[in-house]
């Protein structure tokens, strides 16, 4: 069986949130749900980061607490874009000479729903694991699409002094 050679993978879910909440979740809470288990190299990473801006670093913590680079943010376009270069091989090791662009579209369907389009480029760069590749991210996604369900955020907004809410709060019943 030859192997399947791929220059674009592309993977599309709709979820239950509104695209601001998508957006954050997929790209500033990626700490959270990302599955960094799979990048081992010479200590296993625990933790995927990125820096929210264009032109910031994308990288991963190892659990001895060092880090390491995974690539660059492309994009950051709250709440519509965001793009990465992922120059993580098939082996999973940062390589600086290797450029795929991974973009993640969020696109509003309705009130409380939104697509979220991946679109990885240029994947035949990545040789004989780009078919690898295809699977991880399928696997991603729906690692998102259950934490994204699962989750549940609360944000409370009140008019007062910041010295007033510690009050406030200083004077909740703990019991």
């Amino acid at each position: 069986m030859e192997p399947l050679e791929l220059d674009t993978i592309q993977k599309e879910i709709t979820v239950t949130a509104s695209q601001k909440t998508a957006f954050e979740v997929f790209v500033n809470q990626m700490g959270l749900w990302w599955p960094a288990s799979g990048h081992t190299e010479d200590c296993p990473m625990v933790k995927v980061s990125l820096e929210p801006k264009t032109g910031g670093r994308w990288f991963g913590y190892n659990s001895d607490g060092g880090e390491r680079e995974l690539g660059k943010v492309l994009v950051y376009d709250p709440y519509a874009l965001f793009a990465l270069d992922w120059q993580t091989g098939g082996n999973l090791r940062f390589n600086a000479d290797l450029h795929t662009e991974v973009r993640v579209e969020f696109i509003i369907e309705g009130e409380k729903q939104t697509r979220v389009k991946l679109t990885h480029s240029d994947v035949q760069r990545l040789g004989e694991a780009a078919s690898g590749i295809n699977r991880g991210w399928s696997g991603i996604m729906e690692v998102y699409q259950n934490f994204i369900s699962n989750s549940v955020t609360t944000r409370i907004s009140i008019r007062i002094s910041p010295e007033e809410a510690l009050q406030k709060i200083g004077g909740v019943d703990r019991g």
